[in-house]
């Protein structure tokens, strides 16, 4: 159980909130991509991610003939903008999606997969009635086929350069035979695209709307065909990804403001899984001499908590080459040696996502917010599969813990993380972010049975609200605008500017700290020149 602090009450952070102009705010946002895809695996392939690293690993060990490798230096001059081709037969007619208004459905993840949500349980077919927000019409159709998706292959082709699949992108044949020539839940392949090919394609996208088994899901997406060398797995060559109509369709008319740009960085997050930032798929990257590696490693983590308890937990992290000389050189901390990988969340998270105690805003952990940059970190990933070539320097600007040392990453405590808008004490004390994107609160909250490496405080039961975040406590802002803790960056607060002190809102201005003329500490948003 988890009391606020400030105000008695227990907090619901599994709402989606409409701000006074009826669009659905995300808070927060729900990953089940871990979920699903070890679903898809173990339905299809017998196999959760632990079992396909031993066996992979236990067969490179046991050959006695070179290993297989790939052509990643001889052919790494001819790579190419990565080519998405994304299908959308399932758009336009589909049993579980959405068509009229008290249209009968069947929500299928759960049922399919054999995987429990919020709505449905194990083996029981799920029943839902079609809402307004979910109906796939014509509009809804022209909008993803025409903006979203294009938007997302956009943006893919800027960052990624890959082998081209040519003259056609052929999907494998023993992926399409293990999955019953079906990608996900009730998403048929094409056999022509085993016998023919997708023409001008490196990956094809099988595009869904229907609405998910849970709701706070803006979208998911599973990689479903890939080769299988034995000792290692290829990059996927098809996927599937559903979007949530409802989070979508009030955008039809106005693709624009920061919600929507959050959902397009939530979708290129789920499409990144199916890239091959994925359980399934680290321990199958290729090395600079063309072999399959495991990215990933389990580390022992250790402490001492404020109170005086010693700790020793383990995890997995990545220590790939790229990623780790990315992670030093962002924190100054020559001697790390992994980035750590989420753990809160169990199987949910595990392995799929970074840990947000040590990147804090970034697209690739397990919550979203409106600040969701593509960092140097996560294309360092990708380059690291040696299925890609990225260009790291059009990542965008990653702030969080830039330059703090390598003390900062042990744990988050008022000695570690002693620097302006990290670490607080004082639930409700109104504050900047650490980023200073926007104006934050500090959220205390009284917590039960923390384990040692949660708490932060003497007083054992004393944490953050943010489980995603290791409980840490730091000013948190609201989206939307709740009082005065709101997003510097959101422009359509301009009629809650305080003339007097010439604020700002707008993609350039930052939240800084001021004395008033009684002598209190304000925050104010400020264009950054």
């Amino acid at each position: 159980m988890v009391t606020d602090i400030k105000s008695g009450n227990l907090p619901n952070f599994s709402d989606k909130l409409a701000n006074d102009d009826g669009r659905i705010r995300l808070e927060p946002y729900e990953c089940i991509h871990e979920k699903l895809s070890k679903g898809f695996f173990q339905k299809y392939f017998k196999k959760d991610p632990t079992t396909v690293r031993q066996e992979q690993i236990k067969k490179r060990q046991e050959q006695t003939s070179p290993l297989q490798s790939s052509p990643r230096k001889t052919e790494i001059k001819y790579r190419k903008p990565m080519r998405i081709a994304f299908n959308f037969d399932n758009i336009y007619e589909d049993p579980h999606a959405c068509y009229e208004y008290g249209q009968k459905i069947i929500l299928i993840e759960s049922d399919e997969l054999h995987v429990p949500s919020s709505r449905c349980t194990y083996n029981k077919s799920c029943e839902y009635t079609c809402k307004t927000s979910d109906l796939i019409t014509t509009e809804v159709q022209l909008f993803f086929t025409n903006y979203i998706t294009p938007t997302l292959r956009e943006i893919v082709a800027s960052y990624i350069l890959v082998d081209p699949e040519e003259p056609n992108l052929i999907l494998d044949a023993g992926s399409y035979n293990k999955t019953n020539g079906t990608c996900l839940t009730h998403v048929i392949i094409p056999e022509y695209y085993i016998t023919h090919g997708i023409d001008q394609a490196d990956l094809v996208i099988f595009v869904t709307i229907r609405p998910p088994t849970e709701k706070n899901i803006v979208a998911h997406s599973v990689p479903c065909n890939f080769r299988d060398y034995g000792t290692h797995y290829s990059r996927p060559l098809a996927a599937s990804i559903n979007f949530n109509p409802s989070f979508f369709t009030q955008f039809i008319y106005d693709p624009h403001d920061l919600t929507y740009e959050e959902y397009i960085k939530v979708s290129l997050h789920e499409l990144t899984h199916s890239l091959g930032f994925s359980s399934m798929f680290l321990s199958s990257f290729i090395n600079e001499d063309g072999h399959p590696y495991d990215a990933s490693i389990e580390v022992q983590r250790s402490g001492v908590t404020p109170n005086g308890e010693p700790y020793n937990y383990y995890k997995r992290a990545i220590n790939s080459p790229n990623v780790k000389k990315v992670i030093r050189n962002h924190f100054d901390c020559k001697s790390l040696e992994y980035a750590e990988l989420e753990d809160s969340g169990g199987y949910l998270d595990w392995e799929s996502h970074w840990e947000k105690r040590v990147v804090g805003e970034e697209f690739m952990v397990a919550w979203a917010s409106p600040i969701m940059p593509v960092t140097r970190l996560t294309l360092a990933l990708l380059k690291d599969t040696g299925w890609y070539d990225i260009d790291l320097t059009k990542a965008e600007k990653w702030v969080f813990g830039k330059n703090l040392g390598c003390d900062m990453l042990k744990q988050c405590y008022n000695n570690t993380w002693n620097y302006q808008g990290y670490f607080c004490s004082r639930g409700g004390q109104p504050g900047c972010t650490c980023t200073r994107m926007g104006k934050g609160v500090c959220r205390l909250a009284v917590l039960n049975n923390l384990e040692p490496q949660y708490q932060h405080f003497v007083n054992t039961s004393l944490g953050g609200t943010d489980g995603v975040f290791d409980f840490c406590p730091t000013y948190l802002t609201s989206y939307p605008a709740r009082g005065n803790s709101r997003y510097c960056i959101d422009n359509s607060l301009y009629s809650n500017l305080d003339a007097q002190y010439h604020e700002l809102y707008s993609m350039n201005s930052r939240c800084f700290e001021f004395v008033s003329p009684n002598n209190s500490v304000g925050q104010a948003c400020w264009e950054m020149k």
